[in-house]
């Protein structure tokens, strides 16, 4: 039996929660009482200096200084110090605007000026990896480190690589979550108003035997389940109603003996996402088991990848740390085709 994942150490910096307590406050808060602004909520209190020193991060972009915070707080809420040797650490990000406003900067200079007038310090952080490579280097993560970039669910899929890591012997911690920078005007209004100008969820994930040995705080688990959907896999069965699903290919969907099933979907109504619950809904069926259906959102007030990943982090503290399923076609398809049509 693989080891089971455990969540030790979390790090929030965003307008809505900036810490486990203020987090613990907003957690049972309905949608509509989501922090009231404009558009764009800033994070007016956050301090880069704080968190980071009073030198180094100048020329870094919000959005990696907003990481850089968040994983100083994951790493000391998990209390991990220098347990794990560098090689043994690893970090995995999810992000879409992350280095946005870098690259807007940069073309429009070109188009403008010519591209020998870009700025030096501007132009190191061109790359949308440049986030994690600065945790790895601040931090010590020197396993690997890795940016996912699927539209709205990268932080989840960050979570389900990281655990994997964990699971084949590739890292034995692993810090995953969240990113991101404001968004382009143009694709604002995809998101539920208002929205963060910028954001971060992370945590430390490490293998549940290695987190006890040590007597780390458990603050729940990241269930065998936290899946990645691929439109193949929707495309398999014409009709699941009576395809005869048995206990072992509900399994092989969502891991063994799991009841209810929680089948998180990011991308509500979307026709992937129904015929992904369709599937599901009948493997329940036939193996006597529950579907119980969760939609994620802007809840949080976090834009893109964040707040999905804050609400999974709801899910996790609330107990619900197994049977974790993500539908990740549908951001990828219908909404991903309007963002890049908007942003044309």
């Amino acid at each position: 039996m693989r080891d089971r994942i455990a969540l030790t150490g979390i790090g929030l910096v965003s307008p809505a929660a900036s810490s486990l307590e203020t987090f613990a406050r907003v957690r049972g808060a309905e949608a509509d009482a989501a922090p009231v602004g404009g558009r764009m909520l800033p994070l007016l209190d956050f301090d880069p200096a704080r968190y980071l020193g009073e030198r180094g991060f100048k020329y870094l972009t919000p959005a990696t200084q907003y990481a850089l915070a968040a994983a100083r707080l994951a790493l000391e809420d998990a209390g991990v110090g220098d347990y794990y040797q560098g090689e043994e650490r690893g970090v995995v990000l999810g992000t879409n605007f992350a280095v946005w406003s870098v690259l807007a900067d940069m073309d429009a200079t070109i188009l403008r000026t010519g591209a020998d007038q870009i700025r030096p310090m501007e132009a190191a952080n061109f790359s949308v990896n440049i986030p994690a490579s600065q945790l790895s280097i601040r931090y010590g993560l020197h396993a690997f480190n890795v940016t996912l970039t699927t539209a709205r669910i990268a932080g989840l899929e960050a979570v389900a690589l990281g655990a994997e890591c964990l699971r084949r012997g590739r890292a034995r911690m692993v810090l995953a979550g969240a990113l991101e920078g404001r968004a382009p005007e143009a694709l604002q209004g995809y998101f539920s108003p208002p929205i963060a100008e910028g954001a971060a969820c992370l945590m430390v994930l490490e293998p549940l035997s290695a987190a006890l040995e040590r007597g780390a705080r458990v603050h729940g688990e990241i269930g065998p389940s936290l899946f990645r959907f691929w439109p193949a896999v929707l495309g398999g069965v014409s009709a699941p109603a009576e395809s005869g699903w048995s206990e072992g290919m509900l399994a092989d969907l969502v891991g063994p003996g799991l009841d209810p099933v929680h089948l998180f979907e990011a991308g509500h109504g979307c026709p992937r996402c129904e015929r992904l619950a369709q599937i599901v809904d009948a493997a329940a069926s036939s193996a006597g088991r529950r579907v119980e259906r969760h939609v994620l959102s802007d809840r949080f007030g976090e834009c893109s990848t964040v707040s999905p990943m804050m609400q999974v982090l709801d899910f996790c503290l609330s107990g619900l740390d197994a049977g974790l399923v993500v539908a990740a076609s549908p951001q990828g398809h219908a909404a991903l085709s309007g963002w890049l049509r908007a942003a044309a």
